[in-house]
């Protein structure tokens, strides 16, 4: 039987995690699927795998995010980095039914082309790009449209990408034809799972109640990792100016890990009191309870200052949640601005301020763009669709090799 492995290198849940398991359900019924994983890998990945019996093989553990640069840290990290991959790719490449087998990987060809190029000499290889490539200019720039262009001669190395805005960017990086046969597959959401959290039992007041959030007041959202990319600083900047307008409501960031000490201060030094409160994964609970906890919010607002297509942004969509995010990445490809929610620039702490005080006092306009943002999360994002294109990307390489 023809086989699939996603393999990636982070321990923690996020979009491409969401990506990988939509893919790998659609592809289950045709392909034997497993997959290859840091040991140290966040538990709710794991369970989500094993009710899918998903088989799982471990690597060493995932390796820790780069510290502020220092050029010798720097370079003693990515020197980690290259040993970590070249044991990785040993690992795939020891088994012996490669001929009949797809590797989907998430590397970026302009730091690991290596271990790409060493798997590509073996079986198909397929990587998603979820972000914008930019140019560093330079030699360094010179150095990954080389790589690029270099990876685009093997005919076992296919693009997908997960968005428009990610596809664009690869255009001056590889060659031509390769540009050209890159497919959009975006990160969708699960109709029944965002349904069943619509629909559940519990009434907003009592899910206010097990976590003992305001019931008098507006509830804000947001999800994701609380780091300066998302826009965390700006974020608590323009609560601020709503608080000091008087301005009533209670935010909530559901995150993954409480940060350090030091950011604890930092947050506390904002003055917002019990205006904010930070959740980790732990007192969230599962995949389920995330979604269930994010269908009370009354609004959905993302600050990112860097972005993809975010999936925590599609789901709060299909939700019917009324969205605030910044005009980054492939945002815009979600959200219609004034149609289906409102786009901020980046980095600007008062248009975000104006913005969910507009929404705070027009709740007309929330039930307007929550109502089209769930019906552009339907019909653009619906993940049985876009993994099932996917699947007969797989079945084409069969195909075109005889």
């Amino acid at each position: 039987m023809r086989k699939i492995i996603y393999v990636w290198n982070y321990r923690e849940w996020g979009g491409a995690q969401i990506y990988y398991l939509s893919l790998m359900k659609a592809a289950k019924p045709a392909y034997a699927i497993s997959a290859l994983m840091p040991s140290d890998s966040d538990q709710k990945i794991l369970q989500y795998l094993s009710a899918m019996a998903i088989p799982v093989e471990f690597t060493e553990r995932a390796l820790p995010a780069l510290s502020p640069p220092r050029i010798f840290r720097k370079l003693s990290h990515r020197l980690s980095v290259f040993r970590s991959e070249s044991r990785l790719v040993d690992r795939i490449l020891s088994r012996n039914d490669l001929a009949n087998t797809i590797v989907h990987i998430d590397l970026g060809f302009w730091l690991s082309f290596r271990a790409l190029s060493r798997l590509c000499r073996r079986t198909n290889v397929f990587v998603t790009y979820h972000t914008e490539l930019t140019d560093p200019g330079g030699l360094r720039g010179l150095v990954w449209r080389v790589k690029g262009k270099l990876i685009s001669r093997s005919p076992n190395f296919h693009v997908l990408a997960s968005n428009e805005h990610a596809k664009n960017s690869l255009k001056s990086f590889l060659s031509t034809s390769k540009s050209n046969d890159i497919k959009v597959t975006y990160t969708g959401i699960e109709p029944d799972e965002l349904g069943n959290a619509s629909r559940e039992t519990p009434t907003k007041a009592a899910k206010c109640e097990r976590y003992a959030l305001a019931t008098d007041q507006p509830l804000l959202m947001s999800v994701g990792q609380f780091i300066e990319r998302k826009g965390c600083w700006v974020l608590l900047e323009s609560l601020k100016r709503l608080r000091a307008d008087g301005e009533q409501f209670q935010f909530v960031w559901l995150g993954t890990s409480q940060p350090g000490a030091g950011v604890q201060e930092q947050i506390r030094g904002y003055g917002l009191g019990d205006a904010f409160r930070l959740m980790d994964g732990e007192e969230i609970g599962a995949r389920q309870d995330l979604l269930s906890l994010l269908s009370v919010a009354d609004i959905f607002v993302l600050a990112s200052l860097r972005e993809g297509l975010p999936i925590a942004l599609v789901e709060a969509m299909a939700l019917g949640l009324p969205c605030i995010a910044t005009d980054v990445g492939a945002i815009p490809e979600a959200i219609d601005h004034e149609a289906s929610g409102l786009l901020v620039p980046a980095g600007d702490a008062d248009k975000l301020a104006e913005a969910v005080r507009r929404l705070l006092l027009h709740p007309e306009t929330c039930k307007m763009f929550g109502r089209a943002a769930r019906t552009v999360a339907f019909e653009k994002f619906n993940q049985k669709k876009t993994a099932e294109e996917t699947v007969r990307i797989y079945d084409n390489i069969w195909k075109t090799n005889g």
